[in-house]
């Protein structure tokens, strides 16, 4: 059960990616935001939570931009591909886990990061179910 043998998931990875995207560049205007507002001497919360947020996205956009170009990693493993996106499913989880601890703490409602985590979870559901998660 791969993208490239049902349509579907094909779109539904699409789907996931035009997401992420989005996502990662409203991260984008939000780091750039609060950095304008640090440089003004504005006082903010941390620019952590946006910048954690961006790159968990831009690491996501990238697996998923392999997963439906290449078919070999569904056979081989992501370290076929390249030896170092063999170990991006561990950092997607790490980040995500980072992610879940700053929304969690956060006095203000985070709620991009709960809709992230949408779209993160059967994602890393699919790599386990494909053998992905471990190098």
């Amino acid at each position: 059960l791969t993208p490239f043998h049902q349509r579907w998931m094909f779109w539904i990875l699409v789907s996931v990616l035009c997401v992420v995207v989005v996502a990662g560049t409203y991260c984008a205007i939000w780091f750039l935001r609060d950095a304008l507002r640090m440089i003004r001497k504005r006082p903010r919360t941390a620019m952590g939570a946006a910048l954690l947020s961006g790159l968990l996205c831009v690491a996501l956009a990238g697996l998923l931009s392999v997963l439906l170009m290449n078919e070999a990693p569904y056979y081989f493993g992501l370290g076929d591909v390249h030896p170092a996106l063999g170990w991006l499913p561990l950092i997607i989880i790490a980040m995500t886990a980072g992610v879940f601890i700053i929304a969690r703490r956060s006095s203000r409602p985070r709620w991009h990061m709960a809709v992230m985590a949408l779209f993160i979870v059967p994602v890393l559901g699919l790599l386990a179910y494909w053998q992905m998660l471990l190098p």
